[in-house]
């Protein structure tokens, strides 16, 4: 919901983001969107002391490789897992998404810290 409001703010907009106790409130310029969140201590914490790897990547390189590969995210909810992007490292950090029909891949250097990193499927509703 938030990325759907985001979405339709103008390019350049200043945007506001408000945390209240059950709401996040979204402004920009004359529209407000007021969306019930949840509390943070519904959900589990990440220590990133026990993630088994650890890398950077430069925001620009990661909005390259979602751009190159979302259009072949499949929709089709009886195949769940086609429906993300495929991250996995090898010789490279490669994204890859198909909808059975079509397949897209995008092959990055691989980072300092990538290699052996679990395969994990980034929902297309991230």
């Amino acid at each position: 919901i938030l990325h759907d409001a985001v979405r339709k703010m103008p390019e350049g907009a200043e945007i506001a983001l408000l945390a209240e106790k059950d709401f996040a409130t979204l402004s920009a310029g004359r529209s407000r969107f007021r969306i019930q969140v949840l509390p943070a201590t519904d959900f589990p914490t990440m220590d990133a002391g026990s993630l088994s790897h650890s890398f950077e990547l430069d925001a620009g390189l990661v909005e390259r490789m979602l751009d190159t590969v979302s259009f072949a995210i499949s929709s089709e909810e009886t195949r769940y897992y086609l429906n993300g992007i495929y991250w996995h490292a090898g010789e490279a950090l490669n994204a890859v998404a198909t909808d059975g029909h079509r397949l897209a891949k995008f092959a990055a250097p691989l980072p300092d810290g990538a290699a052996g990193m679990p395969a994990i499927i980034i929902p297309r509703r991230t």
